[in-house]
C-alpha cells in the first residue's frame, strides 16, 4: 500500500527545491556580479567627476556611493594641473599602458584634472608617505613628498589643512597664491618623488592610473574644500584645492558641492 503522506511530503520537498533553485541562482548572481559591478562603479573616476560637475550646471550636486570613491590601502586620488613636466610624467605612464585614461596625456595640458590609481606598497621606501595622519582634528596631513611638508604639517601652519576620517585622509591647501602653479608642482613632486622614493620613474611604484578633467564647455575647474576655515566666509571658500586623498582605506561617504562661478567647485566632504 502506497504511503500517501510520504509521497505528498516528498513531492513537497521536490517542489520546494525546484522553486528555490532559481532563487539561489539569482541571489548568487547578484552577489558575485552585482557586488563587483558596484565596486567597479565606486572606483570609476569618470562617474565621480560627472557627479561633481553637475554643480557647474545646476549650482549644486551631491555625491554618495557608489559614485563616491572608495579606496583600498594601495589606492589614491589626487588633483593636479597639467604643466609641461606633469604631462611628461603622464606620457611616460601612457607609453607603458599604466595610464589608461585619457589615451592622449597632452589633452590634459593646461587643465585642472583628477587622477586615481594604485601603487605598489613594496616599492615605497617610507611608510609615512602614505600612512601619515594629522596629529590633531582638522590638522594638516600632507605626505612626505610635498615640498616643505614639515612646514605644512606644523601645528602653527596656516597654509594647509586635512580631513582625517576613520579610514583615510584628505589633504588640501588653504588659500594658495596660485592654484595652477601649486597643483602643477604637486603633480611633479608626486610622480617624480625623488626624495621619498629615490626615483624619477613613476612606473617604479604606480601600477595603474586614470585621469579625468573636471570640465564644462571649454573650461576646466578644480575642487575646492569647504573646511572649518571657510565657516565665516560668504558663500564658502574659493581657493582650497583638494590635493590628495589616500587610503588606509579611504572613502568619501558623503560629498556636497556648490558652484558660485569662477574656476572653483566648492565641496564639503565626509571621510570615513
Amino acid at each position: 500500500m502506497v504511503n500517501r503522506k510520504g509521497v505528498t511530503a516528498l513531492l513537497g520537498i521536490i517542489i520546494t527545491i525546484i522553486v528555490l533553485i532559481p532563487v539561489v541562482i539569482i541571489v548568487a548572481y547578484i552577489f558575485i556580479y552585482g557586488v563587483h559591478s558596484v565596486k567597479a562603479v565606486a572606483q570609476s573616476l569618470s562617474a565621480y567627476v560627472e557627479q561633481v560637475s553637475l554643480a557647474i550646471k545646476s549650482g549644486s550636486s551631491l555625491v554618495v556611493a557608489p559614485a563616491s570613491p572608495s579606496l583600498s590601502n594601495d589606492q589614491f586620488m589626487a588633483q593636479f594641473y597639467g604643466n609641461s613636466q606633469c604631462i611628461s610624467y603622464l606620457d611616460q605612464l601612457s607609453r607603458i599602458t599604466v595610464l589608461s585614461l585619457p589615451q592622449n596625456p597632452n589633452s590634459l595640458a593646461g587643465e585642472y584634472f583628477l587622477c586615481s590609481g594604485s601603487y605598489n606598497p613594496s616599492a615605497i621606501k617610507q611608510d609615512s608617505v602614505w600612512n601619515y595622519l594629522p596629529s590633531t582634528p582638522g590638522g594638516a596631513s600632507f605626505p612626505y613628498w610635498f615640498t616643505n611638508f614639515a612646514q605644512l604639517n606644523s601645528p602653527s601652519s596656516d597654509l594647509a589643512a586635512g580631513i582625517n576620517g576613520s579610514a583615510g585622509t584628505l589633504s588640501y591647501y588653504e588659500n594658495p597664491a596660485d592654484i595652477a602653479t601649486t597643483l602643477g608642482q604637486s603633480c611633479d613632486e608626486f610622480f617624480n618623488a625623488v626624495t621619498a622614493y629615490g626615483t624619477s620613474t613613476p612606473s617604479a611604484y604606480i601600477t595603474s592610473l586614470q585621469c579625468v578633467p573636471i570640465a564644462s564647455g571649454n573650461s576646466t575647474y578644480f575642487i575646492s574644500v569647504s573646511g572649518p576655515s571657510c565657516a565665516g566666509t560668504t558663500n564658502g571658500c574659493y581657493s582650497n584645492p583638494m590635493a590628495f586623498l589616500y587610503g588606509n582605506p579611504g572613502q568619501i561617504s558623503y560629498q556636497s558641492c556648490v558652484y558660485h562661478g569662477g574656476a572653483s567647485i566648492v565641496c564639503s566632504f565626509s571621510i570615513g
